[in-house]
Order: C-alpha cells, then structure tokens, then sequence
C-alpha cells in the first residue's frame, strides 16, 4: 500500500492550509497595547480605512481521521517503544507515525496536543522532526480542495527555506510534516539533496494507540 501533509503551519494544495497549534482569538492585552497606539498617534479620531476586498477569512475545520485505513498500514510494534513515548502516543488524536528504525525510534521526544502530535529526533549532525495534525484552514474561493489521502509520490510538497528541509503530505485524514535540520545544512547530502527526506518518508509507519 503506497504511503498516503506545519511548520507548525504548512500550505497544502488545493487550498488546504493546516497547523498544528490550535487557532485562537487575539488577548486582551493585544486589543489593549493596539487602543494605548491608537490614543498616542492620533488615529482613535481618525475614521477608520475601509478595505475594498470581499476576502472571507479562513474556516478552520477539524478533519475526520481515518483510523481504520491508519489501522491497515505498516505498523511498528508498540513494544519498541518507552512507556512515555508510548503515552504521548495515546494522547494523539491522528495516527503517529515514526520512522522504521531503531535509532530514530529510540531517540524520538514524542509530544501530542488537542489536533496534534510532534516527534523531534535530535541524531549526528542533523535533525529531524515530525508533525501530523487534523486541522485544516479551508481558505474561500479556492477550487478543487482535496481531503482524502493522495500516494505521497503524486501529493507531496518539498521545499528547502534557510537550509531546512521541509516534506509535507496528507494520510489517513490529517496533514504530515518532515523537516530536516543539517549542522551544515549547504554541505550536507541530506539537506542539499532529495534523497533523505524522501527515503524517510517512505520509511514512515504508524504505531497504534491514539485511536478516537
């Protein structure tokens, strides 16, 4: 079965924007710093600039996931893992999923939030983190939204922003990030060059326990 994607954040195609921290409303102490401005500089008297756009601000939309379809796909045993990364994994509410591989298992620091989890893996020279959330920002007006799992190898987003690797794709429901930190990230195969971020997103299986 071929393998079905911020950041914190990550722009998807078709419109979807996705993040893994939840949205929320500016703090009183914003509105209050952006009043103390306005008194100061006059503009509380001025007459406020009316925008001539008719943009709509982005709905966000929890997903469903697809745990079924997660449920089917290659597994790591749970046994392979430590009694906290194994918790943080019963807390995430989308389908965890590691790299098939020792190292990288056992050195994973694995965290989970109310729409998401992230795995940071700190290894020889590099870095590695992964991202997975059931967010989406649907932006209006923008045709052709996609929210079903696409084969990774038709449906993936890699970019390269101050030398961090970035690999992005949507599974089972949710939105996946890998970015890839380089010591010497302009020297480095694995941040000059496709192949590791690609090699680790093939190498990706899910461990099972966040069911919802």
């Amino acid at each position: 079965m071929p393998l079905l994607k911020t950041l914190l954040a990550c722009l998807l195609p078709a419109g979807l924007l996705l993040a893994c921290a939840d949205p929320s409303p500016p703090g009183d102490t914003l509105k209050q710093s952006e009043a103390l401005h306005a008194e100061e500089t006059g503009a509380a008297d001025r007459p406020a600039v009316k925008l001539e756009r008719d943009d709509v601000a982005p709905s966000a939309e929890v997903q469903t996931i697809d745990w079924a379809e997660a449920a089917s796909y290659r597994q790591i045993e749970r046994s392979r893992l430590s009694e906290e990364q194994l918790a943080a994994v019963d807390d995430a509410p989308v389908p965890v999923m590691l790299p098939d591989a020792d190292p990288y298992l056992a050195a994973a620091i694995i965290m989970a939030g109310p729409h998401w989890f992230a795995a940071s893996i700190a290894l020889e020279h590099h870095g590695v983190s992964i991202n997975g959330t059931r967010m989406a920002f649907v932006v209006p007006g923008v045709s052709g939204a996609r929210k079903e799992p696409l084969p990774l190898a038709n449906d993936h987003v890699l970019t390269r922003v101050s030398g961090i690797v970035s690999l992005s794709f949507q599974a089972f429901g949710a939105a996946y990030l890998i970015d890839v930190e380089c010591a010497s990230p302009f020297q480095d195969k694995r941040c000059t060059e496709d192949a590791y971020v690609l090699g680790l997103a093939e190498s990706l299986s899910v461990v099972l326990g966040g069911e919802r």
